[in-house]
């Protein structure tokens, strides 16, 4: 006479192996699902950091050696008036682009560093020029036009706001 397991018996082991195959793929889709969600919450603090950017660029000039304004007379910065138009405070918060007359195209500035624009106030930044070396000293590129894009931090990392950068015409870098 054969013998089989019991029907309980079969039940047991069938209830066991399911839930071991259920412990096995959450334990592997875990990690999945928690770097998505830490993933979406990033780019969410990236949106809403984002939208609480409000700045405004009021004047974008060379400084020159003759210029009334003591605080311009470095020739080799391009001072940049920007007004922060939130109850925020930036630092170190904005990327200028160069875009350059004569054909010469355009180049990427670094971030404005040791820059701080706390809330509500208007401050003149300076960045220095790009130049090239000539036959006597510095030959500074004819600037046309910059580009500022604001930057947040968004988890450890830096995220640029595209849809908030300016474009302006700077004065006086002929």
């Amino acid at each position: 006479m054969k013998r089989g397991i019991s029907p309980l018996i079969a039940t047991v082991l069938l209830i066991v192996f399911v839930v071991t195959m259920f412990v096995v793929i959450f334990n592997l889709t875990r990690e999945s699902v928690e770097e998505g969600f830490e993933k979406s919450e990033e780019i969410f603090e990236v949106f809403s950091n984002c939208d609480e950017i409000k700045f405004f660029v009021e004047n974008a000039e060379c400084g020159m050696r003759d210029h009334e304004n003591e605080r311009r007379r470095n020739a080799d910065l391009l001072y940049i008036d920007i007004k922060n138009e939130k109850n925020i405070d930036f630092k170190d918060a904005f990327v200028v682009k160069f875009f350059y007359s004569s054909g010469a195209g355009e180049e990427v500035s670094s971030v404005l560093d040791d820059t701080r624009l706390n809330a509500y106030e208007v401050k003149p930044i300076g960045i220095y020029r790009p130049y090239v070396e000539g036959d006597f000293g510095k030959d500074y590129k004819e600037i046309n036009s910059i580009e500022i894009v604001p930057r947040v931090k968004a988890g450890n990392e830096f995220k640029f706001c595209n849809d908030k950068k300016k474009i302006i015409e700077v004065k006086n870098c002929s």
